[in-house]
């Protein structure tokens, strides 16, 4: 999205809360090749900052960071992921955060009649050898 914007001539400036880009979902050898490209596409990032509040009456006119402010025209957000538990926070495993554990078929730990797919169920991962949320948008 962010390289869009930049093709249709936009100032773009991303910042993330994390010291990396996605450094939630990959490990450091990818997040190195996202920020490396994203700083050859001429995007202004700004990593280990937070923002903490929108200034603006009828629309956003500057965003106020841990760091500084910044006059924009237009905000885009983009703050996690979260699965909506509630129809089955009672009957089905879930991970800590509300995703449904699923085996390798999909199908979930507590009925053999019920699959989950998407944001809302784990996988398993290899590389942790456990199972985890990785919500992709």
């Amino acid at each position: 999205l962010i390289e869009a914007f930049k093709n249709h001539g936009k100032e773009v400036i991303l910042m993330e809360a994390l010291p990396r880009v996605m450094g939630n979902y990959f490990d450091k050898e990818i997040t190195d090749e996202a920020e490396k490209r994203i700083k050859e596409a001429g995007i202004e990032m700004h990593l280990g900052e937070t923002v903490k509040k929108f200034e603006g009456d009828d629309r956003v006119k500057k965003v106020v960071t841990d760091k500084g402010s910044y006059e924009v025209d237009m905000v885009v957000m983009s703050v996690g992921f979260k699965p909506n538990s509630e129809l089955y926070k009672d009957y089905l495993e879930t991970l800590p955060n509300g995703a449904i554990v699923v085996d390798t078929t999909m199908k979930t730990s507590k009925d053999p009649d019920v699959y989950a797919i998407g944001d809302c169920a784990s996988v398993y991962s290899r590389a942790s050898e456990k199972q985890e949320y990785i919500a992709l948008a």
